[in-house]
């Protein structure tokens, strides 16, 4: 395993984070539509992206943070299916729909990558 030495090295965690950003934004827009259970559920979701990430890497094996990546993938698929919504019911408008999406997808191709690449180690995990 390619040796990790801060969490800020992690490309899907730094991706993670400007996600949650990013959604936060989002949030506000289904916050001003009176929509606060999508609104509450997507931020949820999208702070559970890097959690995990972090939580798994503070883990002590490799299986055990590519469980946590794995996690951290699933809330990533939560977070597009709640922009999804949002756009279907009109919260959100196509302008800024697009750019989230596009923010989950490589946000998601990260994660499954890293995680097929924790899954396929070999080597101890010491961080």
């Amino acid at each position: 395993m390619a040796s990790i030495h801060q969490l800020d090295d992690l490309q899907c965690y730094q991706l993670g984070l400007n996600l949650a950003v990013e959604i936060d934004g989002v949030s506000r827009i289904y916050r001003s539509k009176d929509n606060y259970p999508l609104c509450n559920q997507i931020r949820r979701a999208s702070i559970s992206v890097p959690a995990n990430i972090a939580e798994g890497f503070g883990r002590s094996t490799t299986k055990e943070f590519a469980r946590f990546v794995e996690i951290s993938r699933g809330s990533g698929y939560e977070v597009q299916t709640l922009l999804v919504l949002g756009h279907m019911l009109g919260y959100l408008s196509d302008d800024e729909f697009a750019p989230r999406r596009d923010t989950v997808s490589r946000t998601l191709g990260k994660l499954t990558a890293f995680h097929k690449y924790l899954r396929n180690s070999k080597a101890p995990y010491l961080p």
